[in-house]
């Protein structure tokens, strides 16, 4: 393993002064690739950095950009909390990595590393509206501080707000040109579906890291969207050979190799394959057969392929959107509205949950409970005025027609 840092003083020359220098530097842009196969890179981070369904790749920010520009020092403290939350967070630990970094920001409040840092933590917690703030005054004192810019491009990303992700991305990359905003980059063209600027962001990218496995997969996502599928299914079944136990992966090879045969042969398929012992428990798997099964309409069958994909990883929403919405086909629609009321404590965001769930219990004639819940969604989520305005707009409502029945009885 090889690795390159920013100019200078060698690592051995840092580390030798620290025994006298109770006030350390802040911790220096450190790129790590592999001079072998990609494993050496992966095998260090945590499951969430295999992406899921859904999932951004985030957990790329943990391993690529482990540590900041040199702009303040970090006391010994700071950094001992610093790192401690960096731990915590790829363990997914996120309420107790901000514990450790606000404890760290008693001592230097106005630390751009340990702000952005907390910023991030917060942006894995949901809580956009409060990490948007850090990061805003992070740039009001460091204008151009690339990680504040990284913050405020991954809520926008999350929001689906691509052009001005790319906006915010593009800037931080004026001053970092670390691969991980390249993959950002690319994300964000891809979901304005400008695929072509995509790849060839990928592609100036791969030249220079061109084993870096995010990018090489965000190629892959890239191809099959512009229909490439044999180019695509090339990468994926080169990838699958480094990490065998990749789930996405794998189901997306047996999805591509399924594109000319029939759907109920593809579904035989995939059935056989979950009887396999080393298969059973994947969840990708499950989710691609229910989705299959769905579509021929065997809603029954889908249902628990489903719930078996949530049940293997009740962290992921899109697994449980996918069992709350296949329940409401099938007309158990309180049983759906449990499971959607899940999916929506966990993804307050999501449109089609939330105007699902609406209609749900506005068929039910009970719209009060509607409102119980999403004060329970707010309480979770206190930036996400949207749902505050929801409340109100409701509430006033509900007690309108309370006022008619009122009046209406005198």
């Amino acid at each position: 393993m090889a690795v390159q840092r920013k100019k200078g003083k060698p690592l051995s020359a840092r580390n030798s002064q620290r025994p006298n220098d109770r006030t350390l530097r802040s911790p220096v842009i450190v790129r790590v690739f592999s001079t072998e196969s990609p494993p050496g890179i992966l095998t260090s981070l945590p499951h969430s950095a295999i992406r899921r369904p859904g999932e951004p790749y985030d957990s790329y920010f943990e391993c690529t950009l482990t540590e900041a520009e040199p702009v303040m020092e970090l006391d010994s403290f700071s950094r001992i909390k610093w790192e401690r939350a960096r731990d915590l967070r790829k363990q997914g630990a996120f309420r107790e990595a901000e514990r450790e970094l606000r404890e760290a920001l008693l001592e230097q409040p106005d630390h751009p590393l340990l702000k952005t840092t907390l910023a991030l933590t917060l942006v894995k917690q949901g809580r956009h509206g409060e990490a948007e703030t850090m990061a805003q005054e992070v740039l009001a004192s460091h204008p151009g501080d690339s990680h504040a810019l990284y913050v405020l491009g991954e809520i926008d990303l999350h929001g689906k707000r691509y052009e001005k992700a790319l906006s915010h991305f593009r800037r931080a990359a004026e001053k970092d040109q670390g691969t991980y905003l390249t993959l950002r980059i690319a994300m964000a063209l891809r979901g304005m579906n400008r695929l072509e600027e995509a790849l060839d962001a990928l592609d100036n990218a791969l030249i220079r890291n061109r084993r870096d496995p995010f990018l090489i997969r965000e190629k892959a996502v890239v191809l099959n969207r512009l229909g490439r599928h044999r180019e695509a299914l090339g990468i994926y079944e080169r990838l699958r050979r480094d990490f065998p136990g990749d789930e996405v992966i794998q189901k997306e090879m047996i999805r591509l190799k399924g594109l000319g045969r029939s759907e109920e042969q593809n579904i035989r398929e995939l059935e056989a394959a979950l009887k396999m012992p080393s298969q059973k428990e994947n969840a990708s798997l499950h989710e691609l057969l229910a989705k299959k099964l769905k579509a021929r309409g065997r809603l029954a069958q889908a249902l628990h392929h489903y719930r078996k994909a949530a049940l293997l990883q009740p962290e992921n929403p899109y697994f449980i959107k996918q069992e709350g919405f296949c329940l409401k086909e099938i007309g158990r629609t309180e049983e759906a509205a449990k499971v959607l009321a899940r999916a929506m404590m966990k993804d307050p965001d999501d449109f089609y949950v939330t105007t699902t769930l609406e209609g749900i219990y506005r068929k039910r004639g009970d719209m009060a409970a509607y409102v119980d819940l999403l004060e329970k969604v707010f309480e979770a989520y206190p930036d996400r005025f949207k749902i505050l305005g929801k409340i109100k707009k409701l509430r006033n409502r509900l007690s309108q027609k309370g006022s008619d029945r009122v009046e209406n009885t005198d």
